[in-house]
């Protein structure tokens, strides 16, 4: 394994989930926030081939947008259409390019409003989702909850992914990303902050949002 690919933030789990999209299989990560889901997305760019293109939005953004969200797509490779209104007819345009495809969908789970898909998606929307397994575009949907995935679901078409759960960050893995980005910590207290981190909610965010004068400081003490 190559450096920037050991520098991720769990190896081994992010080369297995290359894995099943490299192999064509449609994914829903799952994970709870606080446990590095967007890092996990980042990583995976280190064992994406180059000559792949990488689609990913923020469902946030869309939740009430379905035009919008196609727009947003068709924009990643110039589409000359204005007026494409279906998922499928945007891939039938970028198949017709030959190129292979990544499509990631962040907060995936946000554009449900109970048991109920919202404001302009439908049950078709997913049905196009799942075609994409006849086509050279691969999709990764990233959802937060492991009890809600046989809830992705509208007028009786189930999203077709794989539920695939994040492991819970180790403290191994919180030292050795300590390390990388070389925070002001010495080596004998990497596993006191390690401890301390995994007694909060969300360890990574947290670790990613505090100042390296933080560390200096040796709060985590306190």
């Amino acid at each position: 394994m190559d450096s920037k690919r050991a520098a991720c933030l769990r190896p081994e789990f992010t080369a297995a989930l290359a894995g099943f999209i490299l192999s064509g299989e449609s994914v829903n990560l799952i994970s709870p926030h606080g446990q590095g889901r967007r890092r996990t997305l980042e990583d995976l760019h280190q064992f994406i081939p180059g000559s792949t293109m990488i689609i990913q939005l923020n469902m946030l953004l869309y939740c009430h947008d379905l035009k919008g969200f196609l727009k947003a797509i068709a924009s990643y490779f110039n589409h000359p259409e204005t007026n494409v209104n279906s998922l499928g007819g945007l891939f039938d345009q970028l198949e017709k390019e030959n190129q292979k495809v990544l499509l990631i969908l962040h907060n995936f789970d946000q554009l449900w409003n109970g048991s109920t898909l919202k404001d302009g998606y439908s049950g078709s929307f997913l049905e196009d989702l799942n075609r994409l397994r006849e086509r050279e575009i691969t999709l990764l949907c990233v959802t937060e909850h492991a009890d809600q995935h046989d809830q992705l679901q509208a007028d009786g078409t189930q999203l077709d992914a794989i539920p695939l759960p994040i492991p819970d960050i180790t403290s191994a893995q919180l030292m050795m990303e300590i390390l990388h980005r070389d925070l002001p910590v010495e080596q004998d207290e990497l596993g006191g902050l390690a401890a301390w981190l995994l007694q909060q909610k969300s360890p990574y965010s947290i670790l990613d949002q505090l100042e390296p004068a933080w560390f200096k400081q040796k709060n985590w003490k306190g």
